[in-house]
């Protein structure tokens, strides 16, 4: 039977008393509080200043001017993120759907916590300020000399440089508006309070908040709390999904110097860990990840007692934030793979594992410098940005595979959604992507004229490769926009090298800037297409027009036809050289055909597999594909096998997917296993070890598991009240199972149909 979460938390808690009392008094994620950056637009005798840092910096301060300020005297860690109750619906599920066609997706990433915690906001101010003076000073010898045959010296880039550094210092000014407030009620909390214990925990909190964001950081507690504070309010106020880097390697200075002067102990840090799991949670659903373990920026292995600290601090709580990242390699210990398994197989889904190896590999073959591909973080399911560095566009958009079958098989006639996630019905302008003149039907011949399947896997391509095309246009016209009207003044800080260049996130500070597009539904492209090769060019049971029609039916009156495609045919994800061929060509034709574009910034487009959620969202708007799924139903999640169609378990779907070359997949990668727990066992840890070490020296880029039973997920589905802690893994990430659209939580039980 699986862990009681309840019963097994109450009672490793009684050896953390103060963490105990802030878990009892932990606020629960509320949806009626809307954060205010979702829904605080720039207040009109603001919105004529022509300069977009300084306007987005201005309202930046506005909100941390009205945002409410809650605090608590068991708080280990102090802030919250800027949101106030909204009195209109919540806007989750309209959210989920805007994110199908939106344009890449800024901030999955994780800041320079080093110059945070070295310098704080004081140091960066002084250098913001250094910076304009002179600036100013150039400009005045300018116009002492007179403009005159000089006038291309003060041209736009002087003036973007200069409302970079002045948007900068008020967003800092603005951060330290808030954290006053937050002072302020500490020591309004301190004349409230009469317990003695919680009395000198605010005289903590004030002591903290003294201290940090503003100033260098000097013990552990300072850093984890300027940490979390700064991060609150790139959540919270600047619409930023915030990571937390490389937590172990950040903190471990301050965490060594602290034990070695006898001012932290470890119980102590597993107890600052566990607050900041549950201040994550309480304030968000979304995963919000750190990565932990691999090696520094050196190349030396990095992991160390806080990589320990850290997975004993999720144990202890058994949350879903922060999604906890765990890089493995050839010099990963043993102990820490053994401990990761444990706490996998006793149903509790973190860590997720990754590759090192891998994905340093393909950030250098992009680009990235060794010293900083080394210094890697997913954000937040399993997007790969470098931490402090990144301009990247994690979701640069969607795009759906499935939907080729049904361009094929009738040219989606009055259906919705499209292969671009939705694009046809996004932004204007975009009508290109739907089904007139101009549109994908050019691609497609009469089915007569598709006499082979080597034509017909001509189709597919060309298909693809447009949508491919069109995507990549669409992206850099979004980015376009922005570099014109966008601004991110506070984030821009801490990403290298903006400060250096003087300018934006927006408008080309960042050191790398690639954009990644995402393909949903690849193993439900390739058995259908194995599908149409034996059916149709092979065997000969029907004609191509014939089957399309069945499919586009929705197999009505064929359920024979549909249960022999599921049941008997060569499937993704099973070894089998047949599918894993047809896998194989497609992901090299995608990996070669996205990377033939470049994004505004001069870097390439890179390719990647996530499907969030969208896996579902998109399924909910396609027909029936020729694999068998039906009209509707979930597509598959990333490089796993269709759902239940693991038909020779784990270890053959993973051979299925070393066969690709996921260097090239640094966009993003999922592989679900999922594990009944019927087949729990003593040996089952050793066994999941084994599989992590195996699949990863085979080229393998991430894992992440569902050890639970099928009955389980059947009870939580009809009884949510009594499984609101059942977490469970997605689509890169981890949630609630009682939390998921009731498409999610079928497609989470349909893995388990065959064995899966």
């Amino acid at each position: 039977m699986g862990v009681n979460v309840v019963e097994a938390r109450a009672a490793k808690l009684d050896g953390f008393p103060g963490l105990r009392r802030m878990f009892e008094r932990r606020r629960p994620f509320d949806r009626t509080h809307g954060f205010l950056s979702d829904r605080f637009s720039c207040p009109p005798e603001l919105s004529g200043i022509p300069h977009p840092g300084i306007r987005t910096a201005a309202t930046l301060g506005r909100i941390m001017e009205i945002a409410e300020v809650v605090v608590g005297p068991e708080e280990l860690l102090v802030g919250t993120y800027a949101r106030q109750p909204s009195e209109g619906p919540d806007r989750t599920a309209d959210w989920v759907g805007a994110a199908s066609h939106m344009g890449g997706i800024y901030g999955h990433m994780a800041i320079d916590y080093d110059r945070l915690l070295s310098m704080g906001l004081a140091g960066i101010r002084e250098i913001l300020q250094r910076k304009l003076e002179r600036l100013m000073r150039e400009e005045s010898s300018l116009h002492a000399e007179g403009l005159e045959g000089r006038i291309g010296e003060v041209g736009p880039e002087r003036y973007q440089r200069e409302d970079f550094l002045r948007g900068g210092l008020i967003a800092i000014d603005g951060v330290l508006r808030l954290r006053d407030r937050y002072v302020e009620a500490c020591r309004r909390l301190l004349d409230e309070v009469d317990d003695s214990e919680l009395k000198a925990n605010v005289r903590v909190q004030i002591g903290l908040l003294e201290r940090v964001p503003e100033h260098p950081a000097r013990t552990f507690h300072e850093a984890l709390q300027s940490i979390y504070f700064m991060f609150t309010i790139f959540n919270g106020v600047d619409g930023v999904t915030m990571a937390l880097g490389r937590l172990d390697q950040v903190l471990w200075p301050f965490y060594e110097r602290d034990v070695a002067a006898g001012r932290l102990t470890r119980e102590r840090a597993i107890e600052l860990l566990g607050a900041l799991s549950i201040k994550i949670s309480e304030l968000a659903e979304v995963p919000l990840s750190l990565m932990s373990g691999g090696v520094d920026r050196e190349g030396r292995a990095a992991v160390n007692e806080l990589t320990y600290l850290l997975l004993e601090a999720m144990d202890l709580l058994r949350l879903h934030n922060p999604s906890v990242g765990l890089a493995v390699n050839e010099e990963t210990p043993e102990a820490l793979l053994e401990r990761s398994a444990e706490m996998i197989c006793s149903g509790y889904c973190h860590p997720a594992l990754f590759n090192d190896r891998v994905i340093i590999e393909g950030l250098e073959r992009f680009g990235v410098k060794p010293e900083d591909a080394r210094w890697h973080q997913h954000c937040t399911c399993t997007e790969i940005t470098t931490c402090g560095s990144s301009g990247i566009w994690v979701v640069a958009s969607y795009m759906n595979f499935g939907r080729v079958f049904e361009w094929i098989a009738g040219r989606a006639e009055g259906s919705e959604g499209s292969l671009c996630g939705g694009l046809d019905v996004g932004p204007p302008g975009v009508e290109w992507l739907g089904y007139g003149e101009g549109g994908y039907g050019r691609f497609v011949p009469d089915l007569g004229e598709i006499g082979s399947f080597e034509r017909l896997m001509e189709v597919v391509k060309r298909l693809l490769g447009y949508v491919i095309r069109e995507n990549v246009r669409v992206q850099n016209q979004w980015a376009r926009s922005r570099q014109v009207q966008g601004a991110f003044p506070l984030l821009s800080l801490f990403v290298n090298d903006c400060i250096e260049r003087e300018a934006d996130l927006e408008r080309g500070g960042a050191r790398y800037y690639f954009f990644y597009p995402q393909l949903v539904g690849l193993p439900t492209a390739v058995d259908s297409l194995v599908a149409i090769k034996r059916l149709v060019f092979e065997e000969k049971r029907l004609g191509l027009a014939e089957f399309a029609r069945i499919v586009r039916e929705n197999f009505e009156g064929h359920e024979e036809l549909r249960s022999l495609i599921r049941n008997t045919l060569p499937k993704y994800g099973t070894n089998d050289p047949e599918a894993d061929g047809i896998a194989g060509e497609l992901a090299e034709f995608y990996f070669e055909e996205v990377g033939r574009y470049r994004n505004p910034y001069g870097f390439p487009y890179v390719a990647g597999f996530l499907s969030w959620q969208m896996h579902g969202v998109l399924g909910s708007q396609t027909g029936a594909t020729p694999d068998g799924r039906l009209a509707g139903q979930a597509l598959s999640d990333s490089l796993a096998s269709v759902q239940g169609m693991a038909r020779r378990g784990p270890t053959a779907m993973l051979e299925s997917v070393e066969k690709f070359d996921l260097a090239n997949a640094i966009g993003a990668v999922v592989v679900n296993v999922t594990i009944p727990v019927s087949q729990r066992d003593p040996k089952l840890a050793a066994a999941v070890k084994h599989l992590i070490r195996s699949h990863f020296a085979k080229g393998g880029f991430e894992l992440q598991f569902n050890v639970v039973s099928r009955e389980t997920l059947e009870r939580a589905r009809e009884k949510p009240e009594e499984h609101r802690d059942l977490l469970v893994r997605v689509g890169g990430y981890s949630d609630y199972f009682v939390n998921l659209s009731p498409e999610l939580q079928q497609e989470i039980i349909q893995r388990f149909d065959i064995g899966g």
